[in-house]
């Protein structure tokens, strides 16, 4: 009993610790600029009260002092209300990449002029496609992105494509859960067509997410996390400590979808993945899903050249 609750804690605090996570990127720096702020009409009070009550006008840099520490004070609020437009650069990728991918999903799925066969195409929407999203996810850290596809008569993931600077072996394939072989958290993710977090590849433990509508809106939640893993072939292909995979599937009847596979994002970061990563990572899978659906070829196993 005492094992188990102590499992149990631990899942709270590594809970407890996203959510710190997610209010540090979006809250802490507004809310310490106001609170310096308010030091600073705290410490220099008597000075600015004097501008109104003593017989002597400011001096140039206490009017500075003031209008800059009510600038802080009104920024800062503005930010925290949510009516003021503001775009990290990390959105700022992920708008262009959408764009790109849209532009480069209808071209697959219509441009007949070009000579490449349908595979081809495919093939190098693929590339541009796992670039893309790589560099997109997780502000500044460096991302290796991969798509495993369900093998056709087999309970077994392929990787079929990966970015260029990936160490991922070509031909890798996960078990999918039920067989006797243990499976990953790219299996789960598969068999659950659910988002699946990996924040620290030691501890195996996956953890199935959800977007749930909460009293602030949207939010992801994690459900209890599963235990797995499957070793890579050397220990140099294993060089990352968090994994996130999304499933890559459509709808073919209002609560049936066709699953094609899943996509990968890894990195040597510690736990970096947030909930901002997770809906634009299902985005990226969305448009992937629907390049797949559209292409009359399924992707192919790997070969050096096509990495």
């Amino acid at each position: 009993m005492a094992i188990g609750g102590d499992k149990f804690k631990s899942y709270a605090r590594w809970i407890r610790k996203k959510q710190f996570q997610v209010f540090v990127r979006k809250r802490l720096s507004h809310i310490l600029a106001i609170a310096l702020a308010f030091l600073v009409v705290i410490r220099e009070f008597d000075t600015f009260a004097s501008f109104f009550t003593a017989p002597r006008r400011p001096t140039l840099f206490e009017l500075l002092v003031l209008v800059l520490t009510i600038g802080t004070i009104v920024a800062a609020v503005w930010e925290l209300v949510g009516n003021k437009l503001t775009t990290s650069p990390q959105e700022i990728r992920f708008l262009q990449g959408i764009r790109r991918l849209l532009s480069e999903l209808e071209r697959l799925a219509y441009d007949r002029s070009i000579s490449a066969t349908a595979a081809d195409r495919l093939d190098n929407f693929l590339t541009g496609f796992l670039e893309i999203t790589s560099k997109t996810l997780c502000a500044h850290k460096h991302v290796d992105a991969g798509f495993m596809v369900k093998v056709r008569n087999a309970s077994v993931l392929k990787l079929v494509k990966a970015s260029k600077r990936a160490m991922y072996p070509l031909g890798l394939e996960i078990p999918l859960p039920g067989g006797d072989a243990e499976t990953g958290p790219a299996g789960i993710c598969f068999d659950r067509t659910q988002l699946v977090y990996m924040p620290k590849k030691k501890r195996r433990e996956a953890w199935p997410f959800a977007l749930v509508e909460g009293a602030a809106g949207e939010k992801y939640e994690p459900s209890e996390p599963i235990q797995c893993w499957v070793k890579a072939p050397t220990p140099k292909l294993e060089d990352f400590r968090s994994v996130l995979c999304v499933p890559v599937a459509v709808y073919t009847q209002r609560d049936t979808k066709n699953r094609f596979g899943v996509l990968n994002f890894s990195t040597s970061a510690r736990d970096p993945f947030l909930d901002r990563d997770f809906m634009m990572a299902e985005c990226f899978a969305s448009i992937l899903s629907h390049a797949v659906a559209l292409a009359p070829t399924q992707p192919t196993a790997p070969t050096a050249a096509s990495r």
